[in-house]
């Protein structure tokens, strides 16, 4: 079971990391103010933390013979 909670926050950190990314070159596009010097910092996967969200719900297990 730990593993599978494992696997659901690495995919939630790629998916929240796409967003960030996302986030940050929109932040860069500002035709509107060339003369703005923003800093750019490197994201990385290891640098995300999960924030609370809905709860997963619990797995259903069937067996079919």
């Amino acid at each position: 079971m730990e593993r599978i909670d494992e696997d659901l926050d690495l995919h939630a950190k790629k998916k929240k990391l796409l967003r960030l990314i996302d986030a940050q070159f929109l932040a860069g596009q500002t035709p509107d103010l060339p003369k703005l010097q923003l800093r750019l910092r490197e994201l990385k996967l290891d640098n995300i933390d999960l924030e609370i969200s809905r709860p997963r719900p619990k797995p259903i297990l069937s067996i079919f013979s």
